[in-house]
């Protein structure tokens, strides 16, 4: 969790790092997939508690924003040398390989907090175009996350809902290629996957 204080506001990011790649999509949270960066964020950001307001060096009057949330491969790519360069070059090579995808609040002052350089690699491909106006699809206004999170809200709520009513089949969304039911510890003994043969 990034912090950045500024006019009795503090700017919350999430930052989820991973061992590999993860891509983020606006699109997930309808689906009720990949919510855990956010839920993290609005629960921090909407935390009304006097304690964890001055933990975070907000006053009581203070107010915690959304600045983002973001995925960051913490694979270190490699970087082939064939004649020597400098330490800069290298680094730059390096960074460029670093992947990261997310969601980011669109005002310069937040954006330079995160990165002085502006650096696309760092938020998430936002750069300035030829006018030195921000551009990328990572950027959202404060009325977007103000409806990302009744969007997120409405999830939840359907699911609990659902869970409440009884409904707790095994009946994981499949993701592009990825099968919830490879990494699920209850494997053994779920009807679902045994109905099929150990398939989905």
């Amino acid at each position: 969790v990034d912090l950045y204080s500024k006019d009795d506001k503090v700017y919350i990011r999430v930052v989820d790092y991973k061992t590999g790649t993860k891509h983020f999509s606006l699109s997930d949270v309808d689906r009720g997939v990949n919510l855990q960066m956010l839920i993290y964020l609005f629960t921090l950001c909407r935390n009304r508690s006097k304690e964890f307001k001055r933990s975070i060096g907000l006053g009581d009057q203070g107010e915690a924003i959304p600045a983002g949330v973001m995925y960051l491969s913490s694979n270190i790519s490699l970087v082939d040398i064939d004649d020597y360069i400098d330490a800069d070059e290298v680094m730059k090579r390096a960074s460029a390989g670093v992947e990261r995808t997310g969601v980011i609040l669109n005002e310069q002052d937040i954006l330079l907090a995160m990165n002085r350089e502006l650096d696309a690699n760092f938020l998430a491909g936002v750069k300035k175009n030829k006018d030195g106006a921000l551009k990328g699809d990572a950027l959202a206004s404060a009325d977007t996350f103000a409806d990302i999170y009744e969007r997120l809200e409405k999830v939840i709520e359907k699911f609990a809902g659902a869970l409440y009513s009884g409904n707790a089949d095994a009946r994981p969304l499949r993701h592009g290629k990825s099968i919830p039911c490879t990494y699920c510890e209850a494997r053994p003994i779920c009807r679902k996957m045994n109905e099929n043969g150990g398939k989905h």
